[in-house]
Formats: structure tokens, sequence, C-alpha cells
């Protein structure tokens, strides 16, 4: 049935790579930011694994089911980010649920739209396979709303290298000179 190709092995050995080194993380608790960031990385094995298990679906339906469920990581993974940076950096305000949920809005949203597209083809207008030198691949035609996931999972991340910046600022001069210097002397 599956045929897997030689993408689907990459997109596996990455999926388990990013397992192993979650688990490498979890191992070294209690750290700061550990539980978001070892959920961001289970986010992107899953996202990974997904995409090879896409490339070796044999039709479109089966295709359909797999990533709207790697869409569960897809939409998650900005989230997950911007949770990392924010404990990581000691802010904890984020982990009230009145400040918690909001952020998880959008997400659920387009989750819905994912589940639901074969019925308003707001994510997906037409999905067809294509076949170059022999590698079936699916090209996902977009619809009205495919953009707003995209445009709110950039906008956290970018959040999140904000965050990490500030905090890389509010750092004691010593360890911002110590670094800075040590990148110039090996150059």
């Amino acid at each position: 049935m599956y045929d897997f190709t030689l993408y689907s092995i990459l997109f596996f050995i990455a999926g388990a790579l990013v397992l192993m080194i979650a688990g490498i993380i979890w191992s070294r608790r209690p750290a700061q930011g550990l539980l978001p960031f070892c959920l961001f990385l289970l986010a992107a094995a899953e996202w990974s694994i997904c995409a090879g298990l896409e490339f070796g679906a044999p039709d479109i339906p089966t295709r359909i089911q797999i990533v709207q469920f790697q869409y569960i990581s897809v939409v998650s993974s900005g989230v997950l980010w911007l949770f990392f940076t924010l404990d990581y950096a000691g802010y904890r305000w984020w982990k009230r649920p009145r400040y918690f949920i909001p952020f998880c809005i959008i997400p659920v949203f387009i989750l819905i739209l994912t589940f639901s597209n074969s019925w308003r083809h707001l994510i997906w207008s037409n999905i067809y396979m294509a076949n170059d030198n022999g590698v079936a691949y699916s090209v996902w035609s977009h619809g009205s709303l495919f953009l707003v996931n995209p445009i709110y999972q950039y906008l956290l991340y970018l959040s999140g290298f904000v965050i990490f910046f500030i905090y890389g600022i509010k750092q004691p001069p010593v360890f911002r000179t110590h670094c800075f210097s040590q990148s110039i002397k090996s150059y």
C-alpha cells in the first residue's frame, strides 16, 4: 500500500532524531522552559513523521487524513515556541488561563477548518497527485483562509525571537562581553 521513498525515510529519520533529542532534554529536568520546549520538539517530530507518511501514502484521501493529523503540530508549533521563550526568559504571566487560552483560539479555529475542509474548502481548495521522476507527491491549492495560519505562526515565532533578544540584552554585561569576544577570536 504505502510506497516509502527516500523522502519518506529522511522525514522518518528526522522525526526519530528529534524524538531522541526531546528525550535527552527531558532527562535533564528541572530546567527553565523545559516542558514547552519538549512539547515543541514533540510537535516537530510529529510534523516530520506525518510528512514521511504523506509522501508514502498511495492516494489523496489517505494523504488528506495524514495532513489533517499533521496540522495538530503545524498549528501548535508557534504557540509552543512562544511559550518556551516566555518560560525560558522567566515570564510567568502566560501560564494563567486568561492569558494562555487566547493564544490557542486561532490554532483551534484552523484545526476545525482543516478537519471540515471537505465541506467548505477554506484551507485547501483542490488537491491532486503529481509525479516527478517517479516520485508521487501531492499538490495542494490553497483556500481563502489558508494564509491565516502561516501569518499567525510566523508572528508567534518572531515574538519568541524578540523575547530571546530582549532576554539576552538584559543579561549581565560579563556574559554578553564573553560571548562576543569569543566569537571575534574565532575569526
